[in-house]
């Protein structure tokens, strides 16, 4: 999905971020790009930066939890979605406050 893509190549941090929680807030957002969307943001969660000097995408806890809060909060978020989002959290790795707030918008 284009926009998903451009966000990931985005080089600051903030602004990819902005981005991939604009894209999770809209309301004809589809099932298949809600997936696409949570399995990207995973994508760039886990990625390690190749050098400190140019970032490859990793996206912070704070900012993991941002984009997948406003995701779970769009009334048009579906439920396999939803799942999707259960079974990636773990591998996440976000910090226990990041996690739970996560975990709370599930519900």
């Amino acid at each position: 999905i284009p926009a998903i893509d451009a966000a990931g190549q985005m080089q600051g941090p903030n602004q990819r971020a902005e981005t991939l929680t604009d894209i999770a807030s809209q309301s004809d957002l589809t099932e298949p790009q809600q997936l696409y969307l949570v399995s990207s943001v995973a994508e760039m969660r886990r990625n390690e930066p190749v050098s400190v000097q140019r970032d490859t995408g990793r996206m912070t806890s704070a900012d993991t939890r941002r984009v997948l809060v406003t995701l779970l909060k769009n009334p048009v978020t579906t439920r396999r979605t939803k799942q999707l989002v259960a079974e990636t959290l773990p591998s996440l790795k976000l910090s226990e406050d990041d996690e739970q707030a996560v975990t709370r918008a599930m519900m």
